[in-house]
């Protein structure tokens, strides 16, 4: 029997929102939902997730077994079902397919979230992505070279179906998309996106759609100045806010992401965007996702930011309340900036890592750090995000001011974090 916590409530008239994924950044929605009247129940498929105990309902779940999730939302009387910042766009559609709850439908969120279906699908919807091509996973490598052949190099590979960067990696020549071809393995059961390297600055943005239009964008400024040494993999060091966008180009994402939305068949949900702008000005699409984002660009940096917090009219959606446009206007101009504390793969760490007094620092307003970070005696090698050993988010008068702390807090950590000798 899957382990439960069930808290006594009156639920007589409050409505059962299942949250799926129930881990440290999943907090912030359910505290949300909570807020907005809802009884929260969490799938997990740990038993000590952290929302196993600030929910109302608890139940450790494998969610990527759909026939299991089926039965067992089935005696459960949902009435919403939401995600955030898990790849779990799937998952939570064809519940909501199901039991008829709202919304997107499966259809949207496997082409959503499948990165060869949706480089398709913007591509036939006029936006602009780079040049691809798909690759089976169980095809012969004479298949792999000859689908090649339609992709420039330099290339990037990535695995179909795989988050937080997980199997990305920088391709300069044939030679070693061959020696990826070779070890594919480690990503069993996948297919995989190849595509032409694109450079320029790259931005993160998160649109609101309701009832068919746009009806809000945040943007940050990705980082990877300092995570050059990490290639061939492509490992984001954080992101930062407010950007200042030019007005033409502002006009361009808007309609951008507007053609993804139509691309996608969106009606009122969210799309996650990673966006390169070129130094011609050209405006590439990445990647456009169906489901929130995770590193706490919308639950953190953005509401600190700018006011602007889209997880209360997504969750009021969600629940089958009128979304409130009033969570998605502007409301100040504060400067944040997330960065990750990086140090070189085999470097000798402290046993006891006492990293608490820096991160009570009145500039920090978020941080995170691996489950293991106390138990790790060397930095492991960093090959995707789920690598990097934690991060600190810090507010200042500007964006700059803000990035300048944040990488003078992390220098701070990885000073107490690294074994002396």
């Amino acid at each position: 029997m899957s382990p439960s916590i069930s808290k006594t409530t009156d639920t007589t008239s409050r409505k059962r929102l299942l949250l799926l994924g129930g881990g440290f950044e999943q907090l912030n929605a359910l505290k949300i939902a909570r807020e907005l009247g809802a009884e929260i129940i969490v799938f997990d498929g740990h038993s000590d997730a952290a929302c196993s105990y600030a929910a109302d309902e608890f139940y450790q779940v494998n969610i990527k077994d759909h026939e299991a999730l089926i039965k067992k939302v089935s005696v459960l009387n949902v009435d919403a079902v939401f995600v955030h910042a898990a790849e779990l766009a799937i998952e939570a559609a064809l519940i909501s397919e199901t039991f008829d709850l709202p919304g997107i439908s499966k259809s949207i969120a496997i082409v959503g979230t499948d990165k060869v279906k949706r480089s398709q699908c913007l591509a036939k919807g006029g936006v602009r992505v780079p040049g691809f091509v798909a690759l089976a996973g169980n095809a012969k490598w004479s298949g792999w070279i000859e689908a090649a052949k339609g992709c420039q190099f330099p290339q990037m590979i990535k695995p179909t179906a795989m988050a937080g960067a997980q199997g990305v990696k920088f391709l300069k020549n044939q030679e070693e998309l061959e020696d990826y071809y070779r070890k594919k393995q480690n990503f069993s059961g996948q297919d995989f996106l190849l595509e032409e390297f694109v450079s320029g600055s790259q931005l993160s943005t998160e649109s609101v759609i309701l009832n068919g239009e746009v009806a809000a964008t945040n943007i940050a400024l990705r980082h990877y100045d300092t995570t050059e040494d990490l290639w061939p993999f492509q490992i984001e060091d954080g992101h930062s806010m407010p950007w200042d966008v030019p007005a033409d180009l502002s006009i361009k994402l808007e309609s951008i992401i507007d053609k993804c939305r139509a691309a996608l068949g969106i009606k009122t949900g969210v799309l996650k965007g990673d966006i390169v702008v070129a130094e011609s000005g050209e405006v590439i699409v990445l990647e456009m996702a169906v489901r929130t984002s995770g590193g706490r660009f919308c639950d953190l940096v953005a509401p600190v930011s700018t006011g602007v917090n889209i997880l209360y009219p997504l969750l009021q959606y969600a629940l089958g309340q009128s979304p409130d446009r009033a969570y998605l206007q502007v409301r100040r101009n504060v400067g944040v900036s997330q960065r990750f504390v990086f140090l070189p793969a085999g470097t000798p760490l402290r046993k006891n890592k006492d990293i608490q007094h820096i991160v009570l620092h009145n500039s920090v307003v978020g941080h995170w750090f691996r489950e293991d970070i106390h138990l790790l005696e060397h930095v492991p090698e960093i090959r995707s995000h789920r690598d990097r050993l934690g991060y600190v988010v810090c507010a200042g008068e500007t964006r700059e001011k803000a990035d300048m702390q944040a990488k003078k807090i992390v220098e701070q950590i990885k000073t107490v974090l690294r074994a002396e000798g």
